[in-house]
């Protein structure tokens, strides 16, 4: 990467930390810890450090009662904190106890501008860890953020048909009401009623794609 040499010569930590991610994007572990070790030398208070450490500890199964703080301290002064926060979800996701999980997440999205992201993130982080009617609560706050795109509404759905199959049936029917003729959500919808639906209901939705397509 171009960056390391860039940090180096400029003497620049916010170089250094490009260097770290491009490093990591392309797998090259031994790069980013060099990348690591001189964001250290050239700020030893870098956000970015503190933020690695607290993410390591977290993998390593420790808890820190600073853990959600110094996460949501980094990712919120970031260009885009919808996507960190999108990583820090990824990065999370080798954690043990997903009930610990979630509380995390959602811990640092508090702090956090509404989002579509990051409610669908919360959402399915809720389904793991159990947390049902959190989860539905995340879907709906995701789905009327952005009522419009066909993508959220999927994301939605996908999440209410995990811990309430109804709670999905209702939204995406809701839809189809208004725009009877999108084949994305009807498709969408048959292959929730597949395992809980009447044969019948199921071969009306059948015709009906097959209408559309």
């Amino acid at each position: 990467s171009a960056f390391m040499p860039a940090a180096k010569e400029s003497g620049s930590a916010r170089v250094a930390e490009r260097a770290y991610d491009a490093a990591l994007s392309a797998g090259q572990k031994q790069q980013a810890n060099q990348s690591l070790n001189l964001i250290r030398k050239l700020d030893p208070n870098s956000p970015r450090l503190a933020y690695e450490r607290v993410l390591n500890e977290i993998l390593e199964g420790k808890n820190g009662a600073d853990h959600a703080e110094v996460l949501s301290k980094y990712i919120k002064d970031t260009r885009s904190p919808e996507i960190e926060f999108i990583k820090l979800g990824e990065h999370t996701s080798g954690m043990r106890d997903a009930g610990q999980r979630y509380a995390l997440l959602r811990a640092v999205a508090r702090s956090l501008p509404d989002d579509v992201r990051t409610e669908l993130m919360l959402g399915q982080a809720a389904v793991a860890s159990g947390e049902k009617k959190a989860a539905l609560a995340h879907a709906d706050k995701a789905a009327r953020i952005n009522p419009g795109r066909i993508q959220v509404l999927l994301g939605a759905a996908e999440i209410e048909f995990s811990v309430s199959p109804d709670a999905a049936q209702k939204r995406l029917r809701r839809f189809l009401a208004k725009h009877p003729d999108n084949l994305q959500i009807r498709i969408a919808r048959v292959k929730a009623l597949v395992d809980h639906a009447e044969p019948a209901q199921l071969e009306r939705e059948l015709r009906h794609i097959d209408k559309l397509g």
